[in-house]
């Protein structure tokens, strides 16, 4: 009747439960998202470390080869100044021959010089002529090759970090070109010839300390 089931409170306890349950479930829902929230921001903070690390290595490799084709520069710079050098010494010579020949007393030592060094002379020059039109060739292709190279390297690096980071799924699952500038390229500077020819100067100047000390 209504007035039985009006004063009836069996159940009541029942009603908590259902109430407890749903913040329990509520809870463990809650304690869920904080997990994947932390796993997915420890991922986050995994891909972003390596891409980082893959897109350091990138620039570091395109710095190196740059150095390196800075160094064959100065290099072939080097072999240049070295080759005048010997020129300008013989003919240095050739003069100083010429004139002990002219002096009646030194005409032997004038000859011995000069038969060494006139014969020497064409040679010298024909390698000089031949290693400058080398470093005149290929000293303009490899500074437009640093170039190409400080351009590309940051688009590479971009790419790599993409890779990387898609390794990472979930949550990483996009990756976005996001350069420095318009365009983007290694911290590099054009410099002058008279810098190169300063690094030449120390090529050559190593080289003279190394021969003196053996």
């Amino acid at each position: 009747s209504k007035r039985k089931l009006s004063s009836d409170q069996s159940g009541a306890i029942m009603v908590m439960g259902v109430f407890m349950a749903v913040l329990l479930v509520g809870f463990m829902y809650y304690l869920i998202g904080v997990g994947e929230t932390i796993f997915y921001r420890e991922r986050m903070q995994d891909a972003a470390d390596s891409g980082a690390w893959a897109a350091a290595v990138a620039h570091a490799r395109g710095m190196n080869a740059i150095v390196m084709i800075n160094m064959i520069m100065a290099a072939l710079v080097a072999v240049l100044i070295i080759l005048k050098t010997i020129l300008f010494l013989l003919h240095l010579a050739q003069i100083i021959g010429t004139i002990l020949a002219a002096i009646p007393w030194t005409n032997p030592i004038g000859d011995a010089i000069l038969g060494f060094v006139e014969p020497a002379i064409p040679t010298v020059q024909e390698i000089t002529d031949t290693v400058e039109d080398i470093v005149k060739t290929v000293v303009p292709i490899l500074n437009k090759a640093e170039t190409v190279i400080a351009y590309a390297v940051p688009w590479i690096a971009e790419a790599k970090v993409i890779k990387v980071s898609q390794e990472f799924k979930p949550p990483v699952d996009l990756g976005l070109f996001i350069p420095n500038a318009l365009p983007p390229m290694l911290p590099v500077e054009d410099d002058t010839c008279e810098s190169l020819v300063d690094h030449a100067k120390g090529f050559v100047k190593d080289i003279v300390e190394a021969t003196i000390r053996i």
